[in-house]
């Protein structure tokens, strides 16, 4: 611990184990409990030769991943809602048709511009994401003209959903230049930026790796169920993340799960505007491929990726802040019985801020 005294070292110990303090006050309180000042840059492990291969890789990893989830439970949720309302009109599906359309380029350049950002790519990391962008819309357009003629008004629909994944892939790498150059100047991007692509890299390892299983067993799950264990991954994932920066103060937590999951939260919110025009595109045609219970399924699935979130980051930070002030606890009684006595339970890590301000405690503490 460093020199401090006595008075110091008392209102340190009253604002780290404060779950109401404010963010700085308390970052500031733990760093000089700690005797930290700041942490020390973290090197890549990965070779400069390997780098672009690899961020490719788990952007594209990430991108299956985000897909995988957003029309399964997309797909699922309309469903239980058909079932929930049979004398009501079915789905049509098409919001899962959107969203396969739009979210790999949305979540690919999201990702990868993470990546690059992180390992510091150069000039060719753009072009190699705007041709993968570019190369995917083309293919899904001849998967979906199929060799066949096109209308005049279905030709301007599929120009359209091409111009609106284009849009949204460049508002996707500018949304994750901001957001890494906040993180830079706060906790460090390194820190949320690796756990969010393991995660979504991780998803249709586990969605696959489940239905290998169910499979073989014999076991069929019913969409509630099927439902509930898409919930309990996302809120395992901000668990996992919250846990592993160590982020006791709830706000923060929140903040970070929220960044983890932003490219779902962003598909789905994306979603609605981009139903909304297609059905009244359609409508101009006298196609009636859209229902209510598509906007339902979309409206449900944008609560769900934020709810969740949010939901396993509050929990994950209470638990947390319930450790760290058992901990406090236990130290306070260890102090009082053996003053002389110099270490301490850790109550917090150095992955809450790269340059902690500590003038609001030394000013108080003389």
């Amino acid at each position: 611990m460093s020199n401090l005294s006595q008075n110091t070292h008392q209102q340190a110990w009253d604002i780290a184990s404060d779950p109401s303090a404010s963010e700085e006050k308390w970052i500031a309180a733990v760093t000089l409990l700690d005797g930290k000042s700041a942490i020390a840059p973290v090197k890549n492990r990965v070779p400069r030769w390997l780098r672009l291969p690899w961020a490719l890789t788990i952007a594209s990893c990430g991108t299956s991943g985000a897909v995988f989830l957003l029309v399964l439970s997309q797909m699922l949720m309309c469903s239980r809602i058909g079932e929930m309302f049979p004398l009501g009109s079915s789905a049509s599906h098409t919001a899962a048709a959107i969203l396969i359309w739009m979210v790999p380029s949305l979540v690919f350049s999201m990702l990868f511009t993470y990546q690059r950002l992180l390992f510091e790519g150069g000039k060719a990391w753009p072009l190699l994401q705007w041709g993968v962008v570019l190369g995917y819309i083309t293919s899904i357009s001849l998967v979906a003209i199929d060799g066949q003629p096109v209308q005049l008004m279905d030709g301007m629909l599929l120009g359209l959903w091409n111009l609106t994944c284009i849009g949204v892939a460049a508002g996707g790498t500018k949304m994750a230049k901001t957001s890494y150059k906040c993180l830079e100047s706060t906790i460090g991007a390194r820190k949320v930026v690796v756990p969010m692509t393991n995660i979504f890299a991780a998803v249709p390892l586990l969605l696959g790796g489940s239905i290998i299983v169910l499979h073989a067993t014999g076991v069929f799950l019913l969409s509630p169920q099927f439902i509930c264990a898409l919930v309990a991954m996302v809120i395992g994932g901000s668990c996992y993340a919250v846990y592993k920066l160590n982020a006791t103060n709830t706000n923060s937590a929140r903040a970070i799960a929220m960044f983890l999951w932003s490219p779902m939260i962003m598909s789905n919110l994306l979603l609605l505007p981009a139903l909304a025009g297609t059905h009244a595109w359609l409508a101009l045609t006298g196609t009636r491929m859209v229902s209510w219970v598509d906007y339902a399924g979309a409206l449900t699935g944008l609560v769900f990726s934020i709810a969740t979130p949010l939901i396993g980051a509050t929990l994950a930070s209470k638990h947390l802040q319930a450790r760290a002030a058992l901990g406090i606890s236990e130290n306070r009684l260890s102090t009082l019985t053996l003053p002389n006595k110099t270490e301490r339970t850790a109550i917090g890590t150095s992955s809450d801020t790269t340059a902690p301000a500590l003038t609001s405690i030394s000013a108080e503490g003389g």
